[in-house]
Formats: structure tokens, sequence, C-alpha cells
């Protein structure tokens, strides 16, 4: 079981739909000047994964990270990241039993509604770490180099 893609949309500084592909065995690199958003993808996946804690995600408040407009762009009103797991080894999941993918999807409105879905079914966030300790995941012990 692997990340296979990463689907940012309103998060912090990725206003428009952006889709970050990942090829399994194979290292990720993101390259880019200061400034331009590289550690809000980590966000993006830290947050998407359930992290509750705005200092870790470099925000002073949930609002924050949905992205608030620029020079030539409006604010929006939705947050949205979306995990893709691809299931290689047809590992027999709880619940879900044998699928090839796995979506987990996070979503925060303006007003402070908090949504999480799994395969589009919303879902609470323990729903969501229960199924990432099935694959292998766990929300507190993942480190980003």
């Amino acid at each position: 079981m692997y990340l296979s893609k990463i689907v940012i949309s309103g998060f912090k500084s990725f206003l428009e739909k952006t889709v970050v592909e990942l090829e399994q065995n194979k290292i990720m690199v993101v390259v880019g000047p200061n400034g331009c958003g590289k550690s809000n993808i980590f966000d993006a996946v830290r947050w998407a994964i359930g992290e509750q804690s705005m200092k870790s995600l470099r925000s002073p408040s949930s609002e924050d990270i949905i992205f608030s407009g620029a020079q030539k762009a409006a604010a929006v009103n939705l947050a949205q990241v979306q995990l893709h797991f691809l299931n290689d080894e047809e590992k027999d999941l709880p619940k879900y039993g044998k699928i090839s993918e796995i979506q987990i999807s996070r979503k925060l409105f303006r007003d402070g509604n908090n949504q999480y879905s799994i395969n589009q079914r919303n879902c609470r966030l323990l729903d969501v770490r229960t199924l990432l300790m099935d694959i292998g995941v766990s929300y507190t012990g993942y480190s980003f180099i």
C-alpha cells in the first residue's frame, strides 16, 4: 500500500486544483524558490490525515489554511485535500475488504465546519485514523524529509 496521489485545492497557497502524482519506490523531490509553497504540500498531507494543531501546520487559526486571496485571485470558501492510496497487494482491510484504491479526503469550510470522507463517504476523524492504522500509517508516527 502506498500514497499514489495528492490532490490539493484551496489549501494555503493552492488556489487551483493541484495534483501531485507519486510513483511507488521512487523518490519525490519538490524544488522551487523560497515562498512558493513547497512545504504547504507536506502540510496538506498532515492536515488530511487528521492533524489538529494549527501550530504544527504553521497557521495561527484553522481559517488561515483556506486560500485567502491574492492580488489577482479572490478568496475561496473551501480547502480540500485528497490522498489516494493504492492497495497494490490487495490487502484485506476491515470494513472495506479487498479494494484496489482508498481515497481519504478532508474539507474545511470558512464557517469552521470540517468534513472527512473515505472513498467519497462522509465519516468521522476516528474512522480515518482507524483506517490509516489498518494500512500501516499512523497519524502521529510519520516523518517528512
